[in-house]
């Protein structure tokens, strides 16, 4: 099939290990998925969908006390453990800028779509729209 130059269909594996503070946890996502991106009018559009499906391990951190082996107990505990969860993103972006870096003039405009599931029955939803003149 043909594509327009800049446009390109990949498939990815990815592991990424984060701290989150406010959690006390440590969050492991290894992440399978699909991306599609194709761009228009000299690369002034572009549209980018992505399709992932990630597995989540979050290990909480407890606090030792003064003795070795026992650790205070944290409601925020009962957050840890595994997730398996699906997201759909969708970005359009239109760019007449100069300079994607540092423009003198020119237009940026962009929408960014999400929709996700955790496949226990929750689900999740957002959009947001960004403009740059």
């Amino acid at each position: 099939h043909y594509l327009p130059p800049g446009s390109a269909i990949s498939a990815f594996a990815r592991q990424e290990n984060l701290l989150v503070e406010h959690f006390h946890s440590c969050l492991a996502e290894t992440a399978v998925g699909s991306a599609l991106s194709l761009s228009a009018f000299s690369g002034a559009v572009n549209l980018v969908s992505e399709l992932k499906t990630s597995w989540l391990h979050s290990k909480y951190n407890f606090h030792n006390l003064v003795q070795p082996g026992v650790a205070k107990w944290d409601p925020l505990a009962q957050y840890s453990g595994h997730a398996l969860r699906s997201s759909l993103n969708t970005r359009l972006c239109l760019d007449l800028r100069d300079d994607p870096l540092l423009p003198a003039y020119g237009l940026m405009l962009s929408a960014v779509h999400r929709v996700s599931g955790n496949h226990s029955g929750q689900h999740a939803h957002m959009a947001s729209f960004t403009s740059s003149l």
